[in-house]
Parts: structure tokens; sequence; C-alpha cells
């Protein structure tokens, strides 16, 4: 059907922008990438960049959003309804993985909003995002030291800051040194481990 091909062809073509423009916000900054360069890359013409967004800010904003929505959806498959804490800190290992592999472009776009000049804009969106994420985390460490499955060493803040800060360091060096989807698995698989048995005192029969 002439539809449904229009349709494929389209997506095709903005897949093919998100990829450019990742790329390219990782390695040159926000402010130094041009469209012409991304339509180049892209293998677009500005026509058809201009078709799907209004100018750059909004190929950013559009980027920032799939990139959540991506991370949401391995959510769902890698925790879920999960009430399991050994469960859910696994699982959130999985989901890193899960997506370094198969989003590589949005896991350098992602690095490189986590440090790079942005429009205010686009910084409010991922304050908002990291505020919002940490929360649910900090929460949910807080309610497992009340029912007694994570131990009250620390507060549930430093707790959040220790695990996902680790995390987000072990994801600093695969992107910089390693390289290698397996290596990085292996560090967090290791670090999880080590997490689980240091702040963990009852099994996954204690309910969250």
């Amino acid at each position: 059907m002439p539809g449904e091909k229009e349709s494929i062809v389209q997506k095709d073509a903005k897949h093919k922008i998100f990829e450019a423009a990742a790329e390219l916000f990782a390695r040159d900054g926000y402010y130094k990438t041009s469209v012409r360069e991304i339509c180049k890359v892209a293998k677009v013409t500005k026509p058809v960049m201009y078709y799907y967004f209004n100018d750059k800010e909004s190929l950013l904003e559009a980027l920032v959003i799939e990139t959540h929505t991506k991370v949401d959806e391995l959510m769902k498959t890698h925790i879920g309804a999960s009430v399991c804490m050994e469960d859910v800190l696994k699982g959130l290992i999985n989901l890193y993985v899960d997506f370094v592999s198969k989003y590589p472009h949005l896991t350098k776009f992602s690095a490189f909003l986590q440090t790079s000049n942005v429009p205010q804009k686009i910084l409010e969106i991922k304050i908002d995002r990291y505020k919002s994420e940490m929360k649910k985390f900090e929460l949910l460490i807080s309610q497992a030291q009340m029912n007694g499955v994570i131990i009250n060493i620390c507060s549930p803040e430093i707790l959040t800051k220790n695990f996902i800060g680790t995390i987000i360091m072990i994801l600093s060096e695969f992107l910089i040194i390693d390289k290698k989807v397996e290596i990085l698995q292996q560090k967090l698989n290791s670090f999880v481990e080590f997490w689980i048995k240091t702040f963990i005192k009852e099994d996954c029969s204690e309910k969250l």
C-alpha cells in the first residue's frame, strides 16, 4: 500500500535525523552543530528536516523526549511491577545494558546532556527528569528501610546517590575507555552484587 510505504520512508528519515543529531551533538556540542551538518550526515534535505522539526532546538527537545521514552519502555520491561528490592536493582542494571546495546546513539547523547551547555528550556527538562528519577529511587530506598530490607546505616538520599552515581561513573568509563558491552555488563553486575551484599539484609520474600 502506498500510504504504508510512505509511512516507513518518513519514519526512516526521522530516525536518520535523530541518529545524526545525537552523534553530532555528543561530539561537537549543541551550539557548534549546524542544521546543515545534521542534514548532511543524515543524508536528508533541509526541507525534510524542517518537515519534522521547527528548528534545531525543537530537534534537541524531541531527542530528549525520545531518550526518556525509550528508558521508560525498558523500565516496564526489566522492572515492571516488581516488589523485590534485589530484582529492582538487577532490573536497573539490565535496563542500562539493554539501552546501551539497542540505542548507542542515544547513549552518547545522554552522556552529552549530563555535562554540555544547552538552551534553558532543555536544561529545565533535564533537571526536572533528573530530580524526578532520583526522588523515585530515594522513596524506594526509604520504603525498603522502613520494611527492614535495607540497613539504616545511611540516609535514603546518600544511598541513592551512591547507587546511581556509581552507575553513571561505570557508564562513563564504558563510553570513554572500555567501549565493550560485555565489560560494561560485568562491571555493573559486580557492583550490584556488592551493593546487595553491603546494604540489603533480607531476601526477596520481603516486600517493598
